[in-house]
Order: C-alpha cells, then sequence, then structure tokens
C-alpha cells in the first residue's frame, strides 16, 4: 500500500510544478567542511540536509530540479530513490501537518496510511524556503518534530543562510555556492552567446564581484546582462541596477496605442502589488482575485488589460492563472522602490512581512537620497543590525550618524569589539583611496559652483562660468560635443553625446541638450518654451535645462505638459539648490541624473524654487 501511495504522491508532485526550464544550470553547494561539489550529488546521497542560500541564488529552482528527478526515478522503479513531499513554505507552515499538503495533491490517506508511509524508505520531505512561512522558527520546530517522530523519512530543507539554525542543527548544512566556470559556460549556452567576445564577456560578467547574488538564477542573469548593455556598464549598485530593468519594463509596457495605465501609474500599481505579496507572505496567488487599485485613486482600465500591462514589465508573470512575481528580488525591490521615501511605511511593512528584511533594507538604502530618516527611525525602534544595513548600502557616507550607530553598536556587542573592527580598517585602503578620489571630485564641483555664482563678476562672465561648470558636471554618463552652437532656431549652449554604460541611457541617445541659465530670478514659463522649440525641431528624446535660482510653478507647469504629450521629448528641469544639495552629501553624478529624469517621467511633486 504505502508503495501505489508513493507512486501516486509522485505523480502528482510532477504534474503540480511542472516540466521545468529547458536547460537547467546545475549549481554546487559547499559542505560543512568546505569542499564543493555538484549540488545532485549531495542530494542523493545525504540523508537529512539544510540547503541554505540567500535569496534569489535558486534554492526554488534546484528543488524543483530534484523534485522532478527523484519522482521520475521512484516511478521507474530505479533502486535507493524515494517519492518526493513537497512542501512550499510560502502555502503551507505544517500547523496542519503533511496531510494539509497532500490534499493539496488531490491526496486523501488516513492518518494510519500517512503515519506508515512515513516511517518507511519511500519518501523524501523537500521543504523549500522555511523563512517564507508567516512564523518561521514555528515551521521550522515543526519541521524538526516531524523528523523526530519519523527517523527513516529523508530531507532537504531550504531556508536562506542564518535563519533557524538552532531548531534545525541536526541537519547537515551544505551553502550554495558561487558560479563554476562550467556553469557559467552552461548559461552561455542557454542565451545563445556562442564562443565569441560575447561569451567571454559574459564570462567576465558573471564573476564580478559587485554582481548581486540573485543573478546565479538564470533568467534574472540574462536581464542584468542585458541592463548592464553586455556587461560593460559599471554598477553604481544593485537597486540603480533594478531601476534600470524597470525603466526599461514600464516603456514596454505603456508603448503601445492601446487604452492602458500610463508608467506613473503602472510603477505605483506594481509597488502596491509588490506590498502585498510581501504583507500577506505570498509567493504566488490568483491573477483574478487580486486587488489592483491605488490608494486615493479610481483607475478606468479593466482588471486584465492591468494584469497585462503588470507582466509585460517583465517583474510579473501568469502561469495558469497565478500571478507571481518573476524573482523574489523583484518584491523585495518593488517594496523598498514603493516605500523608501516614508521610512515609517516602510518599517511598518517590514514588521508585518518579518521575512526579507535585510534584502529590502538594501534596496531602500540604494535608492534614498538621504537614509538619516531611516536610520534614526530604526535606531528608535532598537533595530541597530538594520540601521548597519542601511548604512552600508546608502548611496552616499554619513560620517556622523555612522559614528553614532557604531556607539549603540558597541553598546549591543561591547567596545571592544568594536576597537578591533577599527583595526581592520587598513585592509580597506584601496577602497578608501577610491572614495577619495570620488570626494575631490565633488569638492572640485563645489569649487567652480561656487565661483560661478560669485555676484561680483559680470553676468557674461559669471554665465560662461556656469556653462564651464556645468559641462564638467555633465562629463561623465555624457561627452562635450559642441558648445555655443548658433541655429536659425537660436544658441545651443551645449550639444553632449550620451555614453553612460547602462542600457538606461540607449534610450535617450545619441544626442541631448543643455541649457545653462545662471539669472538672478527663477526661470520663467516662455524661458522654458523657447528651450522646448530648440529641443524639438532636432527631434531630440531629452533635454535638460540648468538653472541656478531655479524655476517658477508656471515654468515646472511647463515642463509638466511637455513630459505627458505623446511624441514629444522629455525635458528636465535641474535647479542649482539640488546640485548644491547633491554634491555636499557626495552622491552618485550619474544617478543624480537618473532620478532627475525620473521625477519627470514619473510626475513626481517637483521641489519648491530656492536659491543657491
Amino acid at each position: 500500500m504505502s508503495n501505489k501511495l508513493a507512486k501516486q504522491i509522485a505523480r502528482a508532485t510532477l504534474a503540480s510544478i511542472g516540466a521545468g526550464p529547458l536547460e537547467f544550470v546545475l549549481p554546487h553547494v559547499a559542505g560543512p567542511d568546505g569542499a564543493v561539489i555538484p549540488a545532485f550529488d549531495v542530494l542523493g546521497s545525504e540523508h537529512r540536509m539544510a540547503l541554505v542560500g540567500e535569496g534569489g541564488t535558486g534554492k526554488t529552482t534546484l528543488m524543483h530540479a530534484f523534485a522532478r528527478a527523484t519522482a521520475g526515478s521512484y516511478l521507474a522503479g530505479i533502486l535507493d530513490t524515494r517519492a518526493p513531499i513537497l512542501v512550499h513554505g510560502a502555502r503551507h507552515d505544517l500547523s496542519d501537518g503533511i496531510a494539509a499538503v497532500l490534499r493539496d495533491l488531490e491526496i486523501d490517506v488516513s492518518p494510519r496510511e500517512l503515519a506508515r508511509l512515513l516511517d518507511s524508505d519511500a519518501i523524501v520531505l523537500l521543504v523549500d524556503g522555511v523563512d517564507e512561512m508567516p512564523d518561521g522558527r514555528l515551521g521550522a520546530f515543526r519541521i524538526a518534530n516531524i523528523l523526530h517522530q519519523y527517523p527513516r523519512l529523508a530531507a532537504v530543507v531550504a531556508t536562506r543562510p542564518g535563519a533557524f539554525g538552532a531548531e534545525l542543527s541536526a541537519l547537515a548544512s551544505y551553502t550554495l555556492a558561487p558560479f563554476s566556470k562550467d556553469q557559467v559556460a552552461a548559461l552561455i549556452r542557454t542565451f545563445g552567446l556562442g564562443n565569441g567576445d560575447a561569451a567571454e564577456r559574459f564570462l567576465a560578467f558573471m564573476r564580478r564581484a559587485d554582481l548581486p547574488d540573485a543573478a546565479r538564477n538564470p533568467p534574472l542573469a540574462k536581464l542584468l546582462w542585458e541592463a548592464s548593455d553586455g556587461g560593460s556598464a559599471p554598477f553604481v549598485s544593485t537597486a540603480d541596477l533594478f531601476d534600470d530593468l524597470l525603466d526599461e519594463g514600464l516603456r514596454q509596457a505603456t508603448g503601445s496605442r492601446e487604452a492602458g495605465l500610463s508608467a506613473e501609474q503602472l510603477l505605483a500599481l506594481l509597488g502596491e502589488v509588490a506590498v502585498t505579496y510581501h504583507v500577506s507572505g505570498w509567493s504566488t496567488a490568483p491573477a483574478a482575485d487580486i486587488p489592483l487599485e491605488l490608494p486615493g485613486e479610481r483607475l478606468m482600465i479593466g482588471h486584465a488589460r492591468m494584469v497585462e500591462q503588470l507582466v509585460a514589465t517583465r517583474f510579473v508573470r501568469v502561469d495558469d492563472g497565478q500571478l507571481s512575481f518573476v524573482h523574489r528580488s523583484f518584491v523585495e525591490f518593488m517594496v523598498a522602490r514603493r516605500l523608501h521615501a516614508s521610512p515609517s511605511r516602510l518599517i511598518e511593512a517590514l514588521e508585518l512581512g518579518e521575512t526579507s528584511v535585510e534584502e529590502i533594507l538594501r534596496f531602500a538604502a540604494g535608492l534614498a537620497d538621504e537614509v538619516a530618516p531611516m536610520v534614526e527611525l530604526l535606531l528608535q525602534k532598537d533595530r541597530v543590525l538594520d540601521a548597519v544595513t542601511c548604512l552600508r548600502f546608502a548611496r552616499v557616507e554619513n560620517d556622523a550618524l555612522s559614528a553614532y550607530v557604531a556607539v549603540r553598536l558597541g553598546g549591543h556587542i561591547g567596545q571592544g569589539f568594536i576597537r578591533r573592527l577599527i583595526q581592520q580598517v587598513p585592509a580597506a585602503l584601496d577602497y578608501v583611496q577610491d572614495a577619495g578620489e570620488a570626494l575631490g571630485l565633488h569638492d572640485k564641483l563645489l569649487g567652480l559652483l561656487d565661483d560661478a555664482c560669485d555676484m561680483s563678476r559680470p553676468n557674461h562672465e559669471r554665465g560662461k562660468r556656469f556653462e564651464g561648470f556645468t559641462e564638467a558636471l555633465f562629463d561623465g554618463p555624457f561627452e562635450p560635443v559642441q558648445r555655443n552652437f548658433r541655429s536659425e532656431h537660436g544658441e545651443l549652449d551645449l550639444i553632449m553625446e550620451v555614453r553612460g554604460g547602462a542600457k538606461f541611457w540607449d534610450y535617450w541617445g545619441p544626442d541631448i541638450f543643455v541649457e545653462c541659465k545662471n539669472l538672478s530670478r527663477a526661470v520663467e514659463a516662455h524661458q522654458v518654451h523657447t528651450f522646448i522649440s530648440k529641443v524639438e525641431v532636432p527631434r531630440l528624446k531629452l533635454g535638460f535645462l540648468v538653472s541656478v535660482n531655479g524655476f517658477t510653478e508656471d515654468a515646472y507647469a511647463a515642463f509638466r505638459n511637455v513630459a505627458r504629450g505623446e511624441n514629444r521629448p522629455l525635458l528636465v528641469p535641474i535647479s542649482g539648490d539640488q546640485i548644491r544639495q547633491m554634491l555636499q552629501r557626495r552622491g552618485p553624478i550619474e544617478l543624480f541624473f537618473k532620478d532627475r529624469i525620473r521625477d519627470v517621467r514619473y510626475d513626481r511633486k517637483y521641489p519648491a524654487r530656492t536659491s543657491v
């Protein structure tokens, strides 16, 4: 009877998880002794083990692949194989035992039959995502009790590092290892890059230290490869790379003439859906049942069309009516993207969702212009290690805040540890030198800006110096092509060629116009309209208007009207105050330009008029 029931479970498991990817890249794992071996060698021989890996490193893909392999082998009658019972932590916390998992497979079994089955050599219990259970610690206790009750039951339990070590300490621990050369070669074959220069670049790309762990997932690796322009673009941060993916996805999803959500609405909706999934602990849900709505806004688009646009972003997918994010990292990024500007809402969502806290904070810190409000609120809640995470992944350094957090951390773990930690700073000498060069550039630009704003100079001299400053500021993602170009439509201060390595810039090239205004007053609407005509005539896609003393409300309205027009260029206002704040914070300059573009594209609130 047990053999017949086990075969029924194996067939139902195969039906529930489907065929899987056409080409599966077999990962390796590092064992307790540090030796790196193919994952299937361990899965097929270790009686009970924990599979440990960061979010997005391929644990679920590996668990599904092993479930397919072992179910197929068991049904084929191969000796010493077992039928898998696959438990998804996001769906089952084992509060109702394994019987509830089998009921989902439409298998009804009596308690006596189930006990006999689990106490045989016919079953391997696969638990994917203990950390995704509503109460992971309680779930880990339940797993430990089941294994204690049935000593002959084999098990593989997948979880993130550092989670539930005490509860699962009886399991041999294996950690997913970084890509090996043969795995990268398999990915190259998957992506059809052949053996030429592209394949060599991809090989180097996959070995980069700044590549996020999530890139071990083949589909996400492909997206990141494309977003980085074939690996040639440097990463400012993982958050920046995901932001580029998002921009491209929104462009694809809103590019048709069919009625649908605007880019701004779709961005907000994607964030709301991600927050719902995170707080609810979902990995998947029926697409027809998901509330697609924005707080305080009535969306006049049908549910099916909104789902279609969400899928077009490539951040979500729908399989058999079930909507899920393509990768868990996308949920984490979109939660951070939606809430990073409101630290209180962000931390509330983290407390409700409990899992992925560090990953979401990494993204949030990489997106925020200033992490101080986030860090201060975390410290108020005595979440010192979370505050450390924010500082570690922040766009800009804040020495005073870092020192304060170090004191708080020392209070928790002892000042002796902090002293020993400080002694390790010389090992980071190369990083410190690189950071010093970057800080020197910011100081140089601040000096040029102060010089251009010196009111003791004649107007024409200040104008000339401000153009020189603006050229120096833009020199990075852009390269000067011509200065003070005279056309029949007026003089153009700067023509710049887009040379930013990230795929984000491909859409806006090859050339842009930059207009410089070093006036004693804010730029007015009629001056914006003049600039509009200069950009529209040669049919450029992007122009920047940089004004020392900002813009009037009517001028900002002119920018908004152009941004909402179909087939019109994107005109981006940048005020002197925004520039000065970024330089004083030592912010990444390329990200500064990207953020100003996104301010206009997604119709964010424009800054009030201020002066430098």
